[in-house]
């Protein structure tokens, strides 16, 4: 018999995380279209702030927790990592509000809530990880 590989097991506040991750990269992309005044600018904006986002957030991790499990690119500690994390989060949730939809900021405010509280082990951990 063979053994079938070990497939982590995605956790309620890793979707929860990503969930933000992406409504984060949605504001900041609302951010650069409202900067652009809605037009080609804005486009061009909006997508120059999310891969510059993205790149932000996946280059500077912290070791131990990457989800892929390799070594990050550029090795932060914990308390800097989670301020990249937050600065993200609040970004985007700034991007939703600022162009209109006060109501879809709020609900995103309250998953980010919830999110720090179940990944709040995750963040304690972190806290503790210095480079």
């Amino acid at each position: 018999m063979s053994q079938q590989p070990v497939r982590p097991a995605v956790t309620i506040a890793d979707a929860a995380q990503f969930a933000m991750e992406l409504a984060s990269l949605i504001g900041i992309g609302l951010i650069g279209w409202h900067l652009g005044n809605k037009g080609i600018l804005g486009t061009i904006l909006a997508v120059a702030f999310i891969l510059l986002t993205g790149t932000v957030w996946g280059r500077y991790r912290t070791p131990g927790f990457v989800p892929t499990g390799r070594e990050p690119t550029q090795p932060v500690s914990g308390p800097i990592r989670i301020a990249i994390e937050l600065t993200v989060y609040l970004l985007g949730i700034f991007g939703l509000w600022w162009s209109g939809r006060e109501q879809t900021a709020l609900i995103v405010a309250a998953v980010m809530v919830v999110t720090l509280v179940i990944s709040a082990s995750r963040y304690r951990a972190m806290w503790a990880t210095r480079v």
